[in-house]
Parts: structure tokens; sequence; C-alpha cells
């Protein structure tokens, strides 16, 4: 009833466009995704750009999208949005996934020298160091300058990816996608 009053509208119109408050939760989440891969494939398409400007830049449009959607972001974040709905935990998933490809064909472009058997274990190194330093970022928005994070997370990979010359021996064996049957949004 509270939506539909914001909205002004009926509480019946709503039902003419979503089945239920999770069909409209998960069309807020599509929105707001689709709106950061835009932005995203837009940067991807600037030729003029270098692989590591595309990358660094890239970082700064996720924060953006995060920082500029916090409360939408933190309630994704949350351990009891998963299994509000079917539908919701499918895209959560997909999000999950998609953000994993991104990040191993990120890695390939980046460092095309290194062994195809380290990119799972470079994949996770780089998805924790983006996840925990916005997770940071949320919790103490002023807990380092948000500017110097595409460089520092770009600088961290650097050093990884040439410490991986002195080991041949790789802790994850394959990649670890979680098998989703979302279509893409």
């Amino acid at each position: 009833q509270e939506i539909a009053e914001k909205c002004g509208i009926a509480k019946g119109s709503f039902y003419n466009y979503f089945k239920s408050k999770e069909e409209l939760l998960v069309s807020i989440f599509k929105f707001y995704y689709e709106a950061l891969t835009d932005s995203l494939l837009d940067l991807e398409l600037d030729a003029s750009l270098s692989s590591k400007d595309k990358f660094m830049r890239q970082i700064t449009v996720h924060i953006e999208h995060m920082t500029g959607n916090t409360n939408l972001i933190q309630m994704m974040m949350q351990e009891q949005m998963v299994h509000i709905s079917k539908e919701l935990d499918r895209f959560l998933h997909y999000i999950h996934e998609e953000g994993l490809v991104w990040f191993k064909r990120k890695i390939v472009e980046l460092y095309p020298e290194i062994p195809t058997n380290f990119l799972p274990d470079c994949t996770i190194m780089l998805d924790a160091l983006f996840k925990g330093y916005i997770g940071i970022l949320f919790r103490n928005r002023h807990s380092f300058e948000v500017e110097r994070l595409p460089i520092f997370i770009l600088n961290r990979m650097d050093s990884i990816i040439k410490g991986l010359h002195k080991t041949d021996d790789p802790l994850l064996k394959e990649f670890p996608l979680i098998e989703c049957s979302v279509q893409k949004v």
C-alpha cells in the first residue's frame, strides 16, 4: 500500500505492473545493473583508452554506481536478501557470476602472459580485493581516498601476477562459476 501511495497509484494498479513486491525489487535491481553494464560497455568500446586506463575507469564507474546507490547496494549485499524469491536468488547469482567473468576477462586482457592455470586464483583475488575495499567504503566512506582505489587495485594485481612466476602450483584447478539459469539482463 505504501509503495502504491508514494507512486500516486491505486494498490490494484501496482499489480498490473508487478505480480509482487519481490518482482518490483528484482526489476529495480535489473534497472540499476543495466545502467552499470551500459556505462562499462561505453568505456570498453572507447578505442582511445589503453586496457589499463579502461580498467581503472571501469573500477571508478563501479564505485560511482555503488556509492550513488548505497541503500540499494547495501540491501543487495545483506544475507537476508537471498531467498526472498527464486528469481531474485537467480539474479543475484547471475550478477556474481558475471562479475567473475568480467574480472577474468580483464586479467587476460591486462596480463596476456599469465599462464591459464593461474586465471581462477587471480580472478578470485581480484574479486576479493574489489569487494573487500567496497565493503569498507560502505561502512566508512572516509576510511580511504576513493579515487586512489583503481590504481591501488591495479598495482596489487601487478604484484600478484609478478609473484606467480615464483610458483607453479595454483590453488584452484578450474574456474569456479555458479551455474545459473538467468538470461542476460
